[in-house]
């Protein structure tokens, strides 16, 4: 029996390695997929196309490259928002959307106040070891401009969400 593909997408500051443990248990029932967005996980940083629009064109991009034609998706937190962006803009490759702390409502004031948590000197000063653990995650990308990146996309989401 063929196994339906799955792709498995990540949040804001994730990357692919932490559905480790998800895609074994998924993978007796499933063709797992997994990426890691611009600039996260290792993958190449390009500050220039960092947005949920550009997110969507690596998504259909990596299908392309697997020919994967149709595919359910599962994504955590900005995945999510990633996965129904997809939805809406390429429906014939999409089967299903399962969604995880994925935030639907942006508005300047919300996107404002989840950007104000990442502020790289803040982090640095109040949450060390999370900062160690974003750079180790995110090399060789520098993981304060990723941050920065992540804080003026959220904020353009709640300008254009």
């Amino acid at each position: 029996m063929q196994r339906p593909p799955l792709l498995l997408l990540h949040g804001a500051l994730g990357s692919a390695a932490l559905f480790t443990e998800l895609a074994q248990q998924l993978n007796p029932n499933y063709e797992i997929h997994t990426l890691n967005f611009n600039g996260h996980g290792g993958a190449p940083f390009n500050p220039t196309d960092f947005s949920i629009p550009a997110f969507v064109q690596q998504v259909v991009s990596y299908l392309d490259e697997h020919q994967l034609h149709r595919v359910a998706l599962f994504g955590y937190s900005m995945g999510g928002y990633v996965a129904a962006a997809l939805a809406i803009h390429y429906p014939e490759r999409v089967s299903a959307i399962i969604s995880l702390a994925t935030k639907w409502d942006w508005t300047p004031e919300s996107a404002a106040k989840e950007a104000a948590y990442l502020k790289v000197e803040k982090m640095q000063e109040k949450i060390p070891a999370y900062t160690q653990l974003l750079a180790e995650r995110h090399a060789p990308t520098d993981w304060r401009a990723l941050v920065n990146a992540t804080a003026q996309l959220l904020n353009g989401l709640g300008t254009t969400a």
